[in-house]
């Protein structure tokens, strides 16, 4: 089970690895890094709403055919939706598998930053520091356990991409 465990984990990394990868070639190739850095985010920002919006209506509909409290469980489904949810974490919805999309785009932005202040160095330290604590939140809390959420674009997507 360790093996299959570990091996299922490749997909995201390696979304990130790609994607990172692909976006700062594309930045240091091209005279309009900060057009095509706007197009990049806002596209990934409509597949995350896109899916966030299927996912909502999904969820409202398994809901309303549950014929049980249908109104108090539509008042704890959307109680979740809060700004940090929503729009850091991705998650708080059903569509919370779509937390990688808010990662990449925080990633990117922060990536972004960093290469316009020739900076890489810094950010690739910051970000592997805060990588190892990371797994500590996720895969070695068996260690130490960090109590805050680390499946987010500081502690996850941010190295994976530098």
């Amino acid at each position: 089970m360790f093996i299959l465990d570990n091996l299922s984990r490749f997909a995201v990394p390696f979304f990130f690895v790609a994607s990172g990868y692909l976006f700062g070639n594309k930045i240091i190739n091209t005279r309009e890094s900060v057009g095509y850095f706007k197009r990049y985010v806002i596209k990934i920002f409509k597949i995350y709403v896109c899916w966030l919006i299927f996912y909502t209506i999904y969820a409202v509909l398994v809901i309303y055919l549950s014929d049980s409290n249908v109104l108090q469980k539509l008042m704890q489904y959307f109680d979740e939706f809060t700004v940090m949810n929503l729009f850091y974490f991705g998650k708080g919805t059903s569509g919370y598998q779509l937390w990688f999309l808010t990662s990449l785009i925080w990633s990117i932005i922060i990536l972004f930053i960093f290469y316009r202040l020739k900076k890489i160095n810094v950010l690739l330290t910051l970000s592997f520091i805060l990588n190892i604590l990371g797994l500590f939140g996720q895969s070695y809390s068996l260690f130490f356990n960090i109590s805050i959420s680390t499946r987010d674009a500081l502690f996850f997507g941010l190295f994976i991409q530098c």
